[in-house]
């Protein structure tokens, strides 16, 4: 007699959103760890989303799990339930997952955000500069947001900071910038809203030899594109994150803006830096990109970031049965 073995049934999941940028938009990808899209929240194990805003009382369903995927680590690094939703009781019957930095499901390395495209040539002379070098103007891509984000008490949004960085140095005469939201007279036009964004950010860099590039906030492994982008655009990077980034990059490689306590200070260092030593930081940096590029570690990065969340994933279905029992429970109890 001939024994046939069932596959296991797979996990059903529902999106609240498209999820683009992570992997819960790969749906080829999520059939390999034994996934399926469904089309209503109602027939799903897991719901998903990226904003919290999505995560509304229609939207969840006691006895399924939830998963918010922020790739910003606005939030503790510790499982919450949806309480800022619903009643203390929706805890036992309504779990919600947060996926972001600080969780340690998604970053574990800084190439998530890596670098794609070309590898980039060294630097040999002067004439290969963006602009001149006695041109020593920073530019500075970004939207103004009065945006703060705590963690355990203590706040770890790099917002305020740039934000009056830039402003200083834009007093200063040391600094443009494109992006919305900024003080009248500040900003020269569009950024990150406007059509063709990534090619209008290129197009600026290409008009200076130097850029800011700090992140959103400070976590381990967060290196968004960022850093990698000012780059390619032929600039040295002014970087500020975490140390972490010290796992990619030498030091005295880009220009580490935690190490200054003005903008004078940071203008001033800028303004003094000999044509050898920026030529030597950014080819190192180029180097480091190079490397990057030809070992593909963007790609490594995410397949160990699906590989994390397959395990997750793969320990909610043994959980799924005694959660729907226990809303079902709940539902009889109310």
């Amino acid at each position: 007699m001939e024994h046939t073995v069932s596959a296991p049934a797979p996990l059903r999941i529902f999106r609240l959103d498209p999820m683009d940028s992570t992997p819960f938009a790969e749906d080829g990808k999520l059939a390999e760890l034994g996934v399926e899209i469904v089309d209503s929240p109602d027939d799903a194990d897991c719901i998903v989303g990226r904003r919290k805003y999505l995560f509304k009382p229609e939207a969840v369903r006691p006895g399924k799990f939830h998963i918010l995927w922020t790739h910003e680590p606005f939030f503790d690094v510790t499982p919450t339930f949806m309480e800022f939703l619903h009643p203390k009781h929706f805890a036992r019957t309504c779990p919600l997952f947060i996926f972001n930095a600080h969780s340690g499901l998604i970053y574990t390395d800084n190439y998530y955000y890596g670098p794609t495209g070309q590898p980039l040539s060294l630097l040999r002379d002067a004439d290969e500069l963006n602009v001149g070098f006695a041109d020593k103007l920073i530019t500075f891509v970004a939207s103004f947001k009065k945006f703060d984000a705590l963690v355990d008490g203590s706040s770890i949004s790099l917002y305020a900071t740039r934000q009056n960085l830039a402003l200083e140095l834009h007093g200063l005469g040391r600094l443009r910038l494109i992006g919305r939201g900024w003080p009248e007279g500040v900003s020269e036009g569009e950024s990150r809203y406007m059509k063709g964004a990534l090619d209008a950010k290129h197009a600026f860099l290409a008009h200076s030899n130097f850029t800011l590039a700090y992140e959103n906030c400070i976590s381990d492994y967060y290196v968004t594109e960022k850093i990698w982008q000012g780059i390619q655009g032929g600039c040295l990077p002014i970087y500020f994150a975490n140390d972490t980034i010290y796992q990619a990059f030498p030091t005295d490689s880009f220009i580490d803006g935690s190490k200054f306590k003005t903008a004078e200070e940071l203008g001033d260092f800028v303004e003094s830096m000999p044509l050898g030593e920026y030529m030597r930081r950014v080819n190192v940096c180029r180097e480091v990109y190079n490397y990057a590029l030809s070992r593909r570690f963007r790609g490594v990065s995410r397949r160990h970031s699906m590989l994390r969340l397959k395990r997750f994933l793969e320990s909610l279905k043994p959980a799924s049965a005694p959660l729907a029992a226990r809303a079902a429970e709940t539902a009889e109890a109310e």
